[in-house]
């Protein structure tokens, strides 16, 4: 007696029932993942990096839940969203290198650095005439530069092909790359030069 009724919804203060969040329904976590196929390490975290002492201290690859998850055959077999699409209407997508954007697409990351670099000359930092802003800058994607981005592509992708196997030295200077852009996924980041060539006439 005088005990509260557990089938009694709780409500909050405006008298509305309050909701009940369950399992059902919602997202699994990589601990979880990692736990019904018996591969939980105690210790994991998700980039296999702890702080100690105020600095960043990597823990191994056997403490990395990502790269553990990764590394799970059907993981890697898995097709993305964008795979499974193509696949239905019989294209066949081909993906990149990650963090290689002077060779993605048909140069499609140098042609993104040059409509993004007349933009920054337009910008006038008013909301109202940014969509104006956004379409005018657009005129530079002209054939003539689409192609040049095309090439400037291509040219990478050619002296990648030439690299001996067994040289780690020109390897470990392309990766440098990464190292010198905190985000590395813009060409106008790292080559900001061959980009402004386009504007000129």
């Amino acid at each position: 007696m005088g005990g509260e009724d557990n089938d009694t919804p709780q409500v909050d203060k405006y008298g509305n029932p309050k909701m009940q969040l369950g399992y059902v329904g919602q997202a699994k976590g990589m601990e979880q993942l990692l736990r019904e196929r018996g591969l939980f390490v105690q210790g994991m975290t998700p980039d296999g990096t702890k702080i100690k002492k105020k600095t960043k201290v990597y823990l191994g690859d056997h403490l990395n839940m990502k790269l553990t998850l990764n590394n799970c055959p059907d993981y890697k077999s898995e097709r993305t969203a964008l795979e499974t699409l193509a696949e239905e209407i019989g294209v066949v997508v081909e993906s990149s290198p990650k963090c290689h954007p002077e060779i993605a697409g048909e140069g499609i990351e140098y042609t993104f650095a040059a409509y993004k670099m007349d933009y920054r000359k337009k910008n006038t930092y008013c909301s109202r005439t940014m969509h104006t802003r956004v379409l005018a800058s657009l005129d530079v994607l002209n054939v003539t530069t689409i192609r040049k981005c095309c090439r400037r592509a291509n040219e990478y992708m050619r002296a990648y092909l030439k690299l001996p196997v067994e040289t780690t030295q020109i390897y470990e200077k392309i990766e440098s790359m990464k190292e010198e852009s905190k985000c590395h996924r813009c060409a106008l980041d790292f080559d900001t030069s061959w980009v402004k060539q386009l504007f000129v006439k």
